[in-house]
């Protein structure tokens, strides 16, 4: 089998391809046990290159474990193509534009349950060879045969620029055969049944031209045609929940599979959706190899005679090798690059309750004002291991944004979402509903190409969101580059009503609220940000976003540049950390009791002769609780090269360390290695038992715009 139509027998029915998925006679507790409903992407896969002009079948497989699929719908770029309610389910996509193009597809169930596949990009080539036309000529469709039945298919299969090399023949989403010369026929022993049959011929330039389906009916030796009983399979080994030791490991995967009416044809092996192999005979096994450590979840998926399948599924768990003993009386650094080394994680950002990453990956792809586009992911984090789930973090895509209109992470009463500009710049939100699901939502908004920022407020104890983004007007968004910036934000129940909260002139190179950075504060709607007095010292000051009536409240009144400020209440009492004066020097302010403006308590740095000998510029404090102690992770730089302006740790090499706030010991922690790789933008998390920092990272002395962005998690210290 080539590799094309290995990718379409292995993908077709991966997720419990083309039937019905169960029985709506099932028990409702056990209906919403079984979860939602499943759908993949079968052909074409990821990657896939098409001569145009041509006709794509975009096939998918999908299944509905606690009841029936009710419709598919597919997607092009974000834009409804058409839907499908019988399987098997195939849409064909005729004369696509030439270009790069995303493709989805959505499963809506009988309970009204839905879920979005993993998008696949393909790429429609444009070329002088034309498709090649082929049509099923024999037999005709809704012919009748008794079994056993040889049924010869023969085809027309014509090309107006040049020959057909190949035709495939096909049986729902699953291939049977293949000829590579005229007259491209193919004889298959059908099973009793109904079956779907179609043919795809390909020309000698690659382009590809499929036929209409036809239908064919097969008696058994009462004249019945009778309806398949799907086969029947489980896992023999390993044991669902099973821990399987140390990783990585090489695992031995084996299913069980019957057919009460038929035979088996072929089991697929799936590891956190992705195929690991496949097997023809009893005992179904594969070797899953060098498996990561976490929780992952493994599919078996069977196909009988009657091309029916049947998926079963198991979770199992891997452990994290053992660590070295610390240094006596230190503390090891643990700093390991995650997810795919071929993908670029750009600006990782983790939910503030722990469970999930949002990310943007830069995709070859413009929009029509010219700007790269960044495609949002997320996924999720074992709470136990640190591990992302799946381990490329590629979970769920929300929808495709720009570098400075990227998403971030908020959360509401109904739980966490990300939510930034689409390639149009109109405000979008995904709501995360699982490790590899989500329900993106159109906000209605304003298109605006001058916003950059997007920031969603973080109130699990409201159902309200609002979100706050900069409007940078000048020859581009960057920050340096922007005439004046003004604070904006909305309510997303009346995105287009937004609402200025200042207007800044940038006059020394950056506007202030690009030093002290606007947050999100204290789980309220409320919106700290920078702005100068007359004397040109840059101080913190606060809006409540749900009485924009009110004036801005100043927090702070002192000399001090302020980079980052970071908001945090802890024991009922609300602080602010931030990076001062582009040193490596961050200070801790409190709110007084009763009010008023807030006062420095703490101070702290990395030790001197611990860090770079020209260590500078502290940034990104972020702040998290562990065992009711408040911690701190944050980044330096180093300026031996002389760089030291505000966004050094961009471009110059940097460390992250870790310290505890409110503690009398003043300990600092190194989590990173040191070397000259840039790194920024460390982000916590914290488990059942541990805490982890992730963070960005690229080597020095690459362009921030084009580099390879790494993800990386470390260890923290037990307290």
């Amino acid at each position: 089998m080539n590799r094309r139509l290995a990718a379409l027998a292995g993908l077709a029915l991966g997720l419990a391809g083309c039937g019905s998925g169960g029985s709506s006679s099932e028990p409702e507790s056990e209906r919403s046990l079984a979860g939602p409903p499943q759908v993949t992407i079968a052909w074409p896969t990821d990657g896939t290159h098409v001569v145009a002009p041509s006709i794509l079948d975009i096939i998918a497989s999908a299944s509905d474990p606690g009841g029936n699929v009710a419709r598919v719908e597919f997607f092009a770029d974000g834009e409804l193509l058409g839907d499908e309610t019988t399987s098997p389910y195939v849409f064909r996509w005729a004369e696509p534009p030439a270009g790069a193009h995303w493709l989805s597809v959505v499963v809506h169930d009988d309970e009204g349950h839905t879920t979005t596949s993993p998008g696949v990009d393909v790429m429609i080539e444009n070329a002088e060879n034309r498709r090649p036309a082929v049509s099923v000529s024999s037999p005709v469709d809704g012919a009748h045969f008794t079994a056993p039945a040889q049924v010869t298919f023969e085809t027309n299969a014509t090309d107006a620029d040049g020959e057909v090399v190949r035709v495939d023949f096909f049986v729902g989403a699953y291939p049977v055969g293949s000829d590579e010369s005229a007259p491209f026929t193919f004889t298959w022993n059908a099973p009793p049944g109904e079956h779907s049959v179609s043919a795809v011929a390909t020309d000698d330039a690659g382009a590809i031209g499929s036929s209409p389906p036809i239908t064919i009916f097969v008696a058994n030796e009462l004249d019945i045609i009778p309806e398949n009983e799907p086969p029947e399979v489980s896992f023999t080994r390993p044991d669902d929940g099973a821990d399987l030791g140390e990783a990585p490991a090489d695992v031995q995967v084996e299913a069980h599979a019957t057919d009460i009416d038929g035979a088996v044809l072929l089991v697929y092996f799936y590891a956190d959706d992705t195929l690991i192999g496949s097997d023809d005979t009893e005992p179904f096994l594969v070797t899953w190899e060098d498996v990561p450590a976490g929780t992952h979840e493994l599919r078996v998926v069977a196909i009988d005679d009657g091309f029916d399948d049947t998926a079963s599924t198991i979770n199992v768990t891997l452990d994290p090798p053992d660590q070295p003993d610390p240094p006596p009386g230190g503390f090891a650094v643990s700093d390991v690059r995650m997810g795919d080394p071929d993908v670029c994680y750009n600006n990782p950002e983790i939910s503030d309750d722990s469970r999930y990453m949002v990310w943007g990956e830069r995709i070859q792809r413009l929009n029509d004002n010219g700007e790269g586009i960044l495609r949002m992911w997320h996924c999720a984090i074992d709470q136990a291991t640190g591990e992302l789930i799946p381990s490329d973090c590629k979970g769920f895509s929300g929808f495709d944004s720009t570098m400075f209109g990227r998403a971030y992470v908020g959360r509401d009463r109904q739980g966490v979402f990300y939510l930034g500009a689409d390639e149009d710049y109109r405000l979008t939100m995904t709501r995360i509903t699982g490790a590899n699901t989500g329900q993106t939502i159109a906000l209605g908004s304003l298109a605006d190409t001058e916003r950059r920022a997007i920031y969603p407020t973080v109130m699990p104890d409201s159902d309200k969101i609002y979100a706050y983004w900069l409007k940078s007007h000048g020859p581009n968004v960057t920050p340096a580059a922007a005439e004046w910036v003004e604070l904006r934000y909305v309510d997303i129940d009346d995105p287009t009503h937004e609402l200025v909260v200042e207007h800044q002139e940038n006059t020394d190179g950056l506007a202030p609220m690009d030093i002290t950075f606007p947050r999100w504060a204290f789980r309220k709607p409320l919106l700290i940000y920078g702005r100068s007095d007359a004397q040109g010292r840059i101080d913190i000051w606060q809006l409540d976003a749900s009485q924009p009536a009110l004036p801005p409240e100043q927090l702070t009144s002192d000399w001090h540049r302020k980079g980052g400020p970071f908001p945090v209440v802890h024991d009922g009492q609300r602080y602010i950390i931030a990076a001062v004066d582009g040193t490596t020097e961050s200070y801790v302010y409190a709110q007084p009791q009763g009010g008023g403006m807030y006062q420095i308590v703490e101070t702290f740095a990395p030790p001197a002769n611990e860090t770079f000998p020209a260590a500078c510029v502290a940034n990104s404090n972020e702040t998290f609780i562990r065992d009711g102690r408040l911690f701190t992770s944050y980044a330096v730089a180093d300026c031996s090269d002389g760089e030291q302006d505000v966004f050094a740790f961009f471009t110059e090499p940097g460390e992250v360390w870790m310290t505890e706030l409110l503690d009398a010991s003043d300990e600092q922690w190194r989590l990173s290695e040191t070397n000259t790789y840039v790194r920024n933008e460390p982000e916590p998390a914290v488990g059942s038992s541990d805490a982890w920092v992730f963070y960005t990272a690229y080597p020095e002395g690459f362009d921030q715009n084009t580099a390879c962005f790494e993800v990386h998690r470390m260890s923290t210290p037990a307290p």
